[in-house]
């Protein structure tokens, strides 16, 4: 709701940074690396965290998120997957198919 009021005062319904159908247990933050110019989005799954209790988090399966960048990407690495994931540049952003998302992952953008 605040980033939709935000976006409004803005002037208009501007796109999100990042969209994806990962649950809301899923936090998600983008920075950018200053020494490459890469793209680094961080994914944390708090599924685990209960209130005062913590279990293991229970692992995501075939979700994508779209990030707009402002530039075409030539690579997303899965750190916690240790291998390239397909691009699709799609309403001017890069949509990345996640396989498996565990407790953390870092995916670096070129």
């Amino acid at each position: 709701m605040l980033g939709h009021a935000v976006r409004t005062v803005l002037g208009g319904p501007a796109k999100a940074q990042v969209e994806t159908d990962l649950p809301p247990q899923v936090e998600v933050t983008v920075h950018t690396q200053p020494s490459s110019g890469a793209t680094l989005v961080h994914l944390v799954n708090s599924s685990g965290h209960q209130d005062r209790s913590f279990h293991p988090a229970q692992p995501f399966f075939d979700h994508t998120l779209t990030v707009r960048l402002g530039r075409s990407a030539t690579s997303v690495r899965s750190a916690a997957l240790g291998k390239d994931l397909p691009i699709e540049q799609v309403d001017g952003g890069e949509k990345v198919h996640l396989p498996r998302l565990d407790l953390l992952d870092l995916l670096v953008i070129r």
